[in-house]
Parts: C-alpha cells; sequence; structure tokens
C-alpha cells in the first residue's frame, strides 16, 4: 500500500512512443545516405551507412523483426558489391602484373643476348630480389583473404535475414525472402561455391513459382541463374534440362 506522502517515481520509465520517435529520424537518415551512396557505388560508405542501419533497426525493433530484415539485405547487397568491385581490382592487378613481367622477362632477354652473363658475380650490398618477390606474394596473400571475408561477411549477414523472412508467411514478405535467397546465390556464384549457388537459387524458384503467376518474367531470370549455376558446377544435362523447360 502507497504511502499518501509518497509519489512513484516514473521519470526512469521512458514513454515507447516518445522513444521511437526520437529514433525514426535517424532511421530515415541513415536509410537515405545508404541508398544515396549505393546509388553511386560509393560501396564502402554504403556499407557503414547500412551495417549502422542494422544495428538500430536491431536495438528497436527486435532480432526477429522483418524491418530488421530489410536492413540486414541492404548491409548484406553492399557487402556483396564491395567484395566484387575488390575481386575485379584484384583481376587487373594480376593481369596489369602478368603482362608487366613478360615485358621485363622480353627485356632482360635482349639484355642477356648483348652483355655477357654476370650471373656468377654477387657484390656486396646486392639486393636480394627474392625477397621483393615473396613479399609480393605475402600481399597478394592477403588480398586474396581480405576478398574472402568480403563475401564472408555478406553470406553471413544475407542468411541471417534468411532465417527471418522465411518465418513470414504473407505474399509480399516471401518475394522478399526469395530475393535473399538469390543473393545468397549470387555470393556463392562469386565465390564459387557452386553447388550452394545451385541450392540457393533453386529454394528461389521454388519460393517464386508459389507466388507468381506461371507466366512471370522473373521465373525466367531465376531458371537462367539456377541453369548457370548447374553448368559451372559441372552438370550440363541438369542446366540444358532447365533452359528447355524456359523455352
Amino acid at each position: 500500500m502507497t504511502d499518501k506522502g509518497k509519489q512513484v517515481d516514473t521519470s526512469e520509465t521512458p514513454d515507447p512512443q516518445t522513444a521511437l520517435g526520437a529514433v525514426m529520424p535517424v532511421i530515415a537518415d541513415l536509410l537515405e545516405r545508404g541508398t544515396r551512396a549505393f546509388a553511386l557505388s560509393d560501396w564502402e560508405n554504403a556499407i557503414d551507412y547500412f551495417g549502422e542501419l542494422s544495428s538500430i533497426t536491431e536495438q528497436t525493433f527486435g532480432d526477429e523483426s522483418q524491418r530488421y530484415a530489410d536492413s540486414l539485405v541492404m548491409y548484406g547487397r553492399a557487402l556483396l558489391q564491395h567484395a566484387i568491385e575488390q575481386n575485379a581490382l584484384l583481376a587487373q592487378k594480376t593481369l596489369a602484373e602478368a603482362a608487366t613481367g613478360t615485358l621485363n622477362k622480353n627485356e632482360e632477354s635482349e639484355d642477356e643476348q648483348a652483355q655477357p652473363s654476370k650471373a656468377n658475380i654477387q657484390f656486396e650490398g646486392e639486393p636480394d630480389f627474392r625477397q621483393v618477390d615473396e613479399q609480393d606474394e605475402v600481399e597478394e596473400d592477403a588480398t586474396e583473404e581480405d576478398e574472402d571475408d568480403d563475401f564472408a561477411a555478406a553470406w553471413n549477414v544475407l542468411d541471417v535475414a534468411r532465417v527471418i523472412q522465411e518465418k513470414a508467411t504473407d505474399t509480399k514478405s516471401q518475394l522478399k525472402y526469395a530475393e535473399t535467397l538469390m543473393l545468397l546465390g549470387d555470393v556463392s556464384m562469386e565465390s564459387e561455391n557452386f553447388a550452394q549457388a545451385v541450392t540457393d537459387f533453386t529454394s528461389a524458384l521454388r519460393v517464386k513459382q508459389a507466388c507468381l503467376a506461371d507466366g512471370d518474367r522473373e521465373l525466367a531470370e531465376i531458371y537462367y541463374k539456377v541453369a548457370l549455376a548447374h553448368e559451372y558446377n559441372q552438370e550440363t544435362s541438369k542446366a540444358l534440362e532447365l533452359m528447355s523447360d524456359v523455352q
């Protein structure tokens, strides 16, 4: 029984509506900034904005909410695009180094023909180019590991979204779930895990078949992706069978 002279202190219990009203502008701002950065192919900033958006959305709406899943999909998509870009840059660097190496070998061959060989002579303080080559190999291995980490991060984020989305049963949520499965398939294709890509694309196809009409163009797109994954997974007969079904 409360004493008449005492008042209940409610200052420590914030009003949920007030707290939500304060955080929604922050969420809207992060969403706008992330979307703009993504549209400009500014993947690093998109990752930062969508990553922060995911964290705030989880704290505000819970780790099983569809809003949280939506933010994770945006975050994972940005991670995937960044990984693809880094992969392309690494490929360009490798090609450039290969071309330079070929030119250098040709020049060295011409020099050897024009000058007497000094292979057995080594001056004091002469640089050991083997150490330079080993350092280049270490840096290249580190770059490849970073690339793998980017794809792994995208996979992990999107997989959390997948788990949340598959629990929803309405058509709109199921189509979002299918899109997330397709993104997971894209990650698997880029990281050359073709068997997993077949699984993800096939799951996406089944979900879309349940939600869309038979002649929908989205089904043709996903049929093509499933067939492509089978082809890269050395299952040509299955790929041809799927493509014949589309035709």
